[in-house]
């Protein structure tokens, strides 16, 4: 669980629950076309670096990390653009379309 094909475009940002940047940005959310992704929000400056474009399809996996906090989130890492080709075929590589948001989960550090 964790990997799937995604295209991504900017938050619906109406509401103002997102922070934009020191550029006005705000994070790309991402459809998913195939497979389950535990998070699909990535930070713009992220997505956009090696050219990225809203205009393709990626194979992305989800990577838990800790936030200062002590909360866990699922960050995205984009493996590779994925061809229309792979896309027909990624139900069948990997499983149906699936958005599986977990709560937070809170991190305890271990005693020494």
């Amino acid at each position: 669980m964790g990997t799937f094909i995604a295209t991504f475009e900017p938050v619906n940002n109406k509401n103002g629950k997102f922070t934009e940047d020191s550029e006005g940005n705000v994070p790309l959310i991402g459809n998913v076309l195939a497979g389950t992704a535990l998070g699909t929000l990535i930070d713009h400056k992220q997505f956009y670096k090696n050219g990225r474009s809203t205009d393709h399809a990626y194979m992305c996996k989800n990577e838990a990390w800790v936030a200062d906090n002590g909360n866990t989130y699922q960050a995205v890492r984009i493996i590779k653009p994925v061809s229309d080709e792979l896309v027909l075929k990624a139900e069948s590589l990997l499983s149906p379309a699936k958005v599986v948001l977990q709560e937070q989960t809170e991190t305890v550090a271990a005693e020494a």
